[in-house]
């Protein structure tokens, strides 16, 4: 993943599919202590402080 203000993150992601094909659930984690897990953690310090983005909502196709 490529952040705009923190740069590259190597991230695993999982996807949590819901029976309703319109809702899928994204999970980042990366490995705990790692330089990625601290940088995952700036950013959501980083998108709490910028609030709610217009066009935040992502549609997955299976």
């Amino acid at each position: 993943m490529l952040h705009p203000q923190l740069g590259e993150l190597l991230l695993d992601c999982d996807v949590l599919r819901s029976p309703e094909p319109t809702v899928n659930i994204l999970a980042y984690s990366a490995p705990p202590g790692s330089t990625d897990a601290a940088l995952l953690d700036r950013v959501m310090d980083v998108s709490a402080d910028a609030g709610p983005q217009e066009g935040s909502r992502h549609r997955i196709d299976s």
